[in-house]
């Protein structure tokens, strides 16, 4: 079940709702594969054919640092059997693959804040809900 959030600036007015986590079809490789550029999906693809992984997708709060947006950027996440970890990510709307990743728990715990991407002051992030 993945969960809905508001992250808002007090000082400017800057707003965005994220929907992060994952939902009942994120464990149908073909429900999620399209979260990803065609590159990206051709080495999931080949991950998840060879037999040898455990994967989930999830998506978690990101920040271009081209654009600076602020979005929810799915992760593909492998486990072989030897303990390894392949991780890829989607793209900024921008298609730039440079984005910083945050821990949902740690930005809503305060121990990470995020900056506005307008102003400059420190972001919000309120749960407002679940999604399925």
């Amino acid at each position: 079940m993945g969960q809905l959030v508001n992250v808002k600036c007090n000082k400017c007015g800057y707003e965005t709702n994220l929907g992060l986590g994952n939902g009942r079809t994120y464990n149908q490789l073909d429900a999620v594969i399209s979260f990803f550029d065609k590159e990206t999906r051709d080495k999931i693809r080949a991950l998840v054919d060879s037999g040898t992984v455990t994967w989930e997708v999830y998506k978690v709060i990101g920040i271009c640092e081209k654009c600076g947006k602020i979005s929810a950027i799915a992760v593909f996440k492998a486990l072989d059997t030897e303990g390894n970890v392949t991780q890829y990510h989607s793209r900024c709307q921008c298609g730039s693959g440079n984005i910083e990743l945050y821990d949902l728990d740690k930005v809503m715990d305060g121990s990470i804040s995020i900056t506005c991407p307008v102003c400059g002051d420190k972001l919000e992030a309120a749960a407002t809900g679940y999604w399925d």
